[in-house]
């Protein structure tokens, strides 16, 4: 038994066929149209389905196409039924039909449905015959024939014209629609045909459409351009026609005005945003006819004239008119108040005649402005205490003033012809990368250098440099700031000389007064009495304070002089710290104070000098102490700041030495002691200053402590802060270098090489390495290893045994060596004569004794580079070249 569809507009044909097959035991459901087959579509799948090619409405063809787009009906075996098949070559391929029956006598029809039934099921559901069958005795029909080619006519106009046309079923579904309106609404035809016409349109026009359809048959109906409906992306106008007055089908024409009202649309925003212009402008708007008659004024000109719009229209213009010209013209308003304004004056037409537009920019406060600027960069020009330089990054100088001119020996023109770099000299540890850096990162940099004046020598200026962006063309320059800081220079040479001298003659009479006093406070010049013992402990303790005194002046003294020798070390901060707290116990129990100290076990060394970071933390923890009330607190903590992001957040602007590439210590000092003032927070690192208050004049001191513990963090590279609140305590947080093998060589070889520069004579970089070292790492460990490391310097401290030179070694596994005052040629002597001596050397390594290979480079300051980082990489450099293999960068 097979399920079976037939689809034809004959009832009586229906009638006949379903009779014959439901005979034969088949289970026959039959449609009159295109539409009930696809409702019976809708939940019935038959083994084979009969469509009748012409049929009103949807025809067999689009039917079939239909049916072949639905995914469980694709393999279903379609036969189409055909009265044309003797006038026309009928191709079923072209919408998926599997065979072609042509409509005759019934009892010939009938044998090829059978035919049909039976073959579903036996041949793959895609065999296709060639032609139709059925056709033998058939003969074409005049009448038929003329009517298919009209048909074909009227297909041919209506898929060429551009307006959509849709037939539509008397329940409002889609049985027609020709090229033009698959387009616009953008699906396929089969999958439109069947649809409810109202559902193809946006579901707040759905409304719309579905009234216009419901109205009466007795006239075309229409919706207009004016209210567009939206269907798929575009707007489109419907004119709807029904075929009869009882509208049993309906014709709808669809006309795409998406870009007619897109154009509409452009034009009406066009006006709104032209009178919005003329509205709103800044500028005062005036428009006059032929006569200079005011017809029209925007708000702005009514704010410039100081009048209404009714007291300005209909009034003649005051200003002569000539039209693409730019004039200046002055303006009293009615209160007497004058500006100046600059207009502008175009031909325009206005409601359909010749008219004038004048534009008018209220340039009052440019006016003044322009002037200021003027007085401005007269102030500039003629400035007599600072040389000002515009300049672009690469450092090329755009502009002057005539001080910088005179100084440096240029006329203008000549002056942009000039360069920065070649003007001014850096110091030792700085270079201009690092300032065009420092410049670009945080828009500004300043510092001492010294200007080059051709013949007239060189003179120490301070330079300050900013970043600025130019509003004009938004070029990033940079200003540049010069001061002749000759007589400064001087007055701190003076200074300094001044303070050494007096606190070298005071230090000599101090001391023979202190001897003498103790001498006789002792006893040894005779027995004195307790009133006696009392006056000249007085004199002792008065005596040491004033040498305190003497000796920070000198330690000042050095610090602004960059004379004072920091010895850099590997130092574990607890060290210092608690030889401090140490000697200061008996002072803070005294006043009953706690020092507590919180301070990792895992914090890394740090990288200074010990005594110096000893001083720093005496001047802190005694300042804590003093200025502590007694039953008060002081906490001392360490951290590790990584971050330049930390760094910064914590410092601002910091000083100019100081470098985000390292890890630093923070060490806060905390009290719980009376604080200090908000606007005394800047002074604290003032020399000589004090911050009044009743507990400092019982402590007194000379405020030299702070500004001396300031140079001393400086001088490690480091910065200082302090926060505080009166009543509630106060911190003083400092940074120091966290301790790395490779940035304490390369800080060192700067050091020496600075001290090189400044003395004059040469040094030598000489870097040895155990060939074998990897694998006696992998043999018997880094520990091992590094004690092998410790038995080669003592072999190379004993060949090279001056105190000058210096040996370190690297945890990398090298042994680095700095031979001052020494030339290339006395550092290869003295290279040979150390690999000479290593020869012979067994060394210990666990409980075997081995030889070993050293690989060795040597550098030269100043021929073969200024700092510790060329140096370095020339050794290396000469190191791969005598010896085979991969040298790996230090």
């Amino acid at each position: 038994m097979k399920k079976i569809l037939v689809v034809d507009n004959d009832k009586l044909f229906l009638d006949r066929v379903n009779h014959a097959l439901s005979r034969e035991g088949h289970e026959v459901v039959t449609a009159e149209n295109s539409l009930s087959a696809l409702d019976i579509l809708k939940t019935y799948t038959p083994d084979i389905i009969f469509i009748d090619l012409i049929m009103p409405k949807i025809g067999g063809n689009k039917l079939s196409s239909i049916i072949r787009g639905m995914e469980r009906l694709s393999d279903v075996y379609l036969v189409i039924i055909s009265e044309i098949a003797a006038e026309k070559e009928i191709d079923v391929t072209a919408f998926g039909a599997n065979a072609c029956i042509a409509k005759g006598p019934f009892d010939k029809m009938s044998k090829h449905i059978f035919a049909a039934v039976n073959q579903v099921g036996r041949t793959p559901s895609r065999y296709l015959p060639e032609k139709a069958v059925g056709t033998a005795g058939l003969y074409p029909r005049r009448t038929t024939k003329k009517l298919l080619a009209v048909n074909r006519h009227w297909e041919n106009i209506l898929e060429r014209i551009t307006e959509g046309v849709v037939e539509i079923s008397p329940d409002g579904r889609v049985v027609y629609l020709n090229r033009a309106a698959i387009f616009l609404i953008g699906i396929p035809e089969e999958r439109l045909l069947g649809l409810l016409f109202v559902e193809l349109f946006a579901k707040d026009c759905r409304q719309q459409v579905k009234e216009l359809l419901q109205t009466m048959a007795d006239k075309p109906k229409t919706i207009s351009g004016d209210s567009p409906v939206r269907l798929n992306q575009s707007q489109v106008v419907l004119n709807v026609m029904f075929t009869d007055a009882l509208g049993s089908s309906v014709i709808v024409i669809l006309n795409d005005v998406t870009e007619r009202k897109q154009a509409e649309e452009a034009l009406r925003a066009s006006v709104e945003q032209f009178c919005n212009v003329i509205t709103r402008n800044a500028d005062a708007i005036v428009i006059l006819n032929q006569k200079r008659v005011v017809l029209f004024v925007n708000p702005a000109a009514e704010l410039l004239f100081g009048k209404k719009a009714d007291e300005l229209l209909g009034t003649v213009f005051g200003f002569p008119l000539s039209a693409g010209e730019v004039t200046q013209v002055e303006i009293f308003n009615k209160q007497g108040d004058a500006a100046v304004a600059q207009m502008r004056v175009v031909e325009i037409e206005w409601e359909g005649e010749m008219a004038y537009l004048a534009s008018l920019r209220d340039i009052t406060e440019l006016t003044e402005t322009i002037k200021k600027m003027e007085l401005l960069a007269n102030l500039v020009e003629n400035a007599r205490l600072d040389m000002i330089l515009v300049m672009q990054p690469e450092g090329q100088i755009t502009e002057s003033n005539a001080l910088a001119r005179t100084i440096f020996g240029y006329s203008k023109t000549e002056m942009t012809t000039q360069n920065i770099k070649d003007l001014l000299t850096c110091e030792a540890d700085e270079t201009w990368e690092k300032i065009i850096e420092s410049v670009e990162r945080r828009s500004q940099w300043q510092g001492a250098m010294s200007a080059i004046r051709g013949a007239a020598g060189t003179m120490p200026v301070h330079v300050s440099i900013s970043r600025y962006a130019d509003s004009v063309d938004d070029t990033a320059n940079m200003i540049c700031f010069l001061r002749d800081i000759s007589k400064e220079k001087e007055i701190d040479r003076m200074k300094s000389e001044f303070i050494s001298i007096v606190s070298h003659e005071l230090r000599t009479p101090l001391t023979s007064i202190k001897n003498a006093v103790s001498i006789v406070l002792g006893g040894r010049a005779g027995e004195i009495t307790k009133n006696q013992e009392r006056f000249l402990s007085m004199v002792i303790r008065n005596i040491d304070r004033l040498a305190g005194i003497i000796n920070n002046l000198l330690d000042l003294s050095k610090l602004e002089a960059g004379k004072m020798e920091l010895r850099f070390q590997e130092v574990d901060l607890n060290e210092p710290l608690n030889a401090v707290i140490s000697s200061l116990r008996s002072q803070a129990e005294n006043k009953s104070i706690t020092i507590t100290k919180e301070i990792s076990v895992d914090l890394p060394k740090v990288y200074g000098d010990r005594d110096k970071i000893e001083q720093i933390l005496i001047n802190l923890i005694n300042n804590a102490i003093k200025f502590t009330p007694e039953g008060g607190h002081v906490y001392v903590s360490a951290k590790l700041v990584r971050s330049e992001k930390q760094t910064r957040k914590a410092f601002g602007p910091l000083t100019k030495n100081h470098e985000f590439d390292r890890d630093f210590i923070e060490v806060c000092v905390k009290d719980t002691g009376i604080g200090i003032p908000e606007d005394k927070l800047d002074m604290v690192f003032d020399k000589f200053h004090q911050i009044s208050g009743s507990l400092t004049r019982e402590t007194g001191g000379t405020g030299l402590g702070l500004p001396i513990v300031k140079e001393l963090v400086e001088g490690h590279k480091g910065n200082i802060r302090v926060e505080s609140k009166v009543g509630k305590g106060s911190g003083f947080i400092f940074t120091l270098p966290a301790y790395r093998p490779e940035s304490a060589l390369k800080e060192h070889l700067d050091m020496e090489i600075a001290k090189a520069r400044e003395m004059g004579i040469s040094l030598s970089l000489v870097v040895l390495k155990i060939e074998e070292s990897e694998y006696l790492s992998k043999v018997y460990g880094k520990e091992e290893t590094l004690k092998i490391l410790d038995q080669v310097k003592q072999v190379v401290q004993d060949t090279v045994r001056r105190t000058t030179d210096i040996i370190n070694i690297q945890t990398t596994g090298w042994v680095i060596i700095t031979l001052v005052d020494t030339p290339k040629q006395g550092a290869l002597v003295l290279d040979n004569r150390m690999k000479d001596m290593l020869s012979k050397q067994t060394f210990k390594v666990g409980k075997e004794s081995i030889k070993i290979d050293l690989a060795s480079g040597i550098a030269t300051y100043p021929e073969e580079g200024f700092t510790g980082d060329e140096l370095m990489g020339k050794a290396l450099l000469a190191m791969k070249q005598k010896h085979e293999g991969q040298i790996s960068n230090f």
